[in-house]
């Protein structure tokens, strides 16, 4: 078992998630060097309730880089690969609701979200957004967490958008 136990997840739905890690993560990380950033954007993913492929693909674009040491001054700069997309989509973490919509079930976004934010096994791996800084020290970033908060929280869907005051 790679993945610690956490939270309230079933055996079977804890299988399927350590399915996607070795089968994406540790297989593929020896092959095609995809690493533990399929995981990371799945992580990410399980913060909406409801996913397509355009907000999957928006997510990884805004969340893609990622380093793996202490500090990301002197990490090795990892990037999530682009099919870790599909390769989502494609895995039995998620099914399909609709046309191009798909959902995650409940117990395996809260146990992804769990990951994330509270378990050690990505502070054991030094995982950390990767922020490059231009002048000055770097600063303290954001979690991923709340910084996903912020960007779904913040959008004005254009439906409900006030019409322009003449």
């Amino acid at each position: 078992m790679i993945l610690p136990e956490g939270g309230y997840l079933s055996a079977d739905l804890l299988s399927r998630v350590e399915y996607f890690a070795e089968t994406y993560c540790q297989q593929h990380e020896r092959l095609y060097r995809y690493g533990w950033g399929h995981l990371l954007f799945a992580c990410y993913a399980a913060f909406p309730a409801h996913l397509t492929p355009d907000l999957l693909h928006k997510l990884r674009l805004n969340f893609r880089h990622y380093a793996l040491s202490k500090t990301a001054d002197e990490g090795e700069r990892s990037e999530i690969h682009p099919v870790a997309v599909n390769d989502l989509l494609l895995s039995n973490l998620v099914r399909e609701t609709g046309f191009e919509r798909y959902e995650m079930p409940e117990e395996i976004r809260h146990y992804l979200l769990w990951l994330l934010q509270h378990s050690d096994f990505f502070k054991k791996r030094a995982f950390r957004p990767f922020k490059p800084t231009k002048n000055g020290p770097a600063k303290k970033p954001p979690s991923p967490a709340s910084t996903i908060l912020r960007l779904f929280c913040c959008a004005t869907p254009p439906s409900i958008t006030p019409p322009p005051t003449p």
